[in-house]
Parts: C-alpha cells; structure tokens; sequence
C-alpha cells in the first residue's frame, strides 16, 4: 500500500523591486536555456497616486504588479527578445555578474507631508 500526501503550497513575498516603465519582463529557463517573455498580474490596491495633468492634479488608482516566481529560473528586464538573449549571453559567458537588473527600493525617498 502507498501513501501519499498532497505538498501544501505556500506563497510568501520575496523581494519588492521597481521596474522600468518602457521594458518587458523575461525569464531565463537555465535548465532548457530558454528565454520567455513573462506578463505579471495586475493587482489593484486602495491607494491612490497624485499625477499632474494639464488642469491640474488627480488622483488616479496605483496598480502593483504580482508576480509568481519559479525560484529556479532568473528574472530581469529587457527591450525586446534579441536584448534578452543578448543579456543571457553575456551572463553565461561571465561579462555580467548578476542578470537581475531590477532597483530595489531604498529609504532615500522624498516625503510628502
């Protein structure tokens, strides 16, 4: 007779990182050596952010982005498919130490109020 137990599933937050507006968000797959772009979930907060406007400021609702991650494969930013690869080549190759490039917030920012 075989036993087996279902693994519970856990989620924690790993790490918080701001991102580059006008770059895509890639995943490098070291076990197929592939590169697939990867689109994050929108989650809406009740927060809000001022923005200016040509009449003045607004309030807008502030969307963060959730991402679910395989702890195996490795995240970063790029502008398209071929800067991607090219970012992954110069990694396995040993130009660049780390294919993470994304900011990781600091407690240097401006306070309102």
């Amino acid at each position: 007779m075989e036993l087996s137990e279902q693994e519970k599933t856990e989620y924690k937050l790993i790490e918080t990182f701001y991102r580059t507006p006008e770059l895509r968000l890639w995943c490098y797959d070291p076990r197929t050596s592939t590169v697939t772009e990867v689109v994050p979930q929108k989650v809406e907060k009740a927060t809000a952010k001022v923005v200016w406007t040509e009449d003045g400021y607004t309030l807008e609702n502030h969307e963060k982005e959730k991402l679910i991650v395989d702890a195996v494969n490795y995240y970063f930013e790029a502008l398209n498919i071929d800067n991607a690869t090219q970012r992954v080549a110069k990694y396995r190759v040993g130009k660049i130490k780390e294919l993470c490039n994304f900011r990781r917030p600091t407690g240097n920012a401006m306070k309102l109020g």
